[in-house]
């Protein structure tokens, strides 16, 4: 059982003034069924003046709150099913994502590149280049 203590600090106040404490929370689920605990919850507030403070009434000092909750046996899976028409759409938008994508690199010119055929190779370009040789490096 995991308990929460915390302390409320109050200022100067007069005799006969009334304060509200208002505590809010979230109980998940899972985090009942985790815990294991039983379908009632209990939680206590408790006013605890300084010492220095005499109070004739105690008896409105303390609350208890008991909750009820029924929780489902077992935590609700993560994974469940996906609608046909998210995964129709999905696809859908990843076709139109694809072909506006090839549309642009067709636009800009990506696909007509320079093609070279062997026809269109020159003499020169088929000479192999010389090697230099030891007597030109000397000179």
């Amino acid at each position: 059982m995991t308990c929460l203590k915390f302390s409320c600090y109050l200022g100067r106040m007069r005799r006969g003034d009334q304060v509200k404490i208002q505590m809010r929370s979230r109980l998940w689920q899972n985090t009942l069924i985790e815990a294991k605990v039983g379908s009632v919850l209990s939680t206590t507030a408790e006013v605890v003046p300084p010492s220095s403070v005499t109070e004739h009434n105690n008896d409105d000092n303390l609350v208890q709150i008991k909750l009820t909750a029924n929780p489902r046996t077992t935590p609700k899976s993560g994974g469940g099913k996906v609608a046909a028409w998210i995964i129709i759409v999905s696809v859908l938008g990843g076709f139109l994502l694809f072909g506006l994508a090839g549309f642009a690199l067709y636009r800009f010119g990506f696909f007509k590149r320079k093609r070279y055929d062997k026809d269109d190779v020159t003499e020169e370009e088929m000479t192999p280049m010389k090697a230099p040789s030891a007597e030109d490096n000397g000179k």
